[in-house]
């Protein structure tokens, strides 16, 4: 079966590249995909094993942002600093801010 990070294929039913989907979650223009990441060893991903490591990543427009995020706050969060400043390195200070 295809892997990829194509968020449409994703919802088609093919795998996403870095985990086992939990849950897509939507919202307007914004989607955050919750998974349990593949098990790996060192930086080599192995597939098809699953851990127990639930990891979420953002969508703007359909498009990956490309960053691993380990709450669903962070990962809306870095949606939104995406959309509105091209990059996510706001979030840390962001998530201090409301800790």
């Amino acid at each position: 079966m295809e892997r990829t990070s194509d968020l449409n294929k994703i919802k088609n039913g093919s795998q996403y590249t870095w985990g086992e989907v939990i849950k897509i979650h939507d919202f307007g223009i914004y989607s955050v995909i919750e998974y349990f990441e593949w098990n790996r060893e060192g930086v080599s991903v192995k597939t098809g094993y699953s851990s127990s490591e639930v990891a979420f990543t953002s969508y703007v427009d359909g498009k990956a942002i490309n960053y691993e995020f380990h709450s669903f706050d962070e990962a809306v969060i870095a949606a939104v600093a995406y959309k509105l400043t091209g990059n996510v390195v706001v979030v840390d200070f962001i998530m201090k801010m409301l800790s």
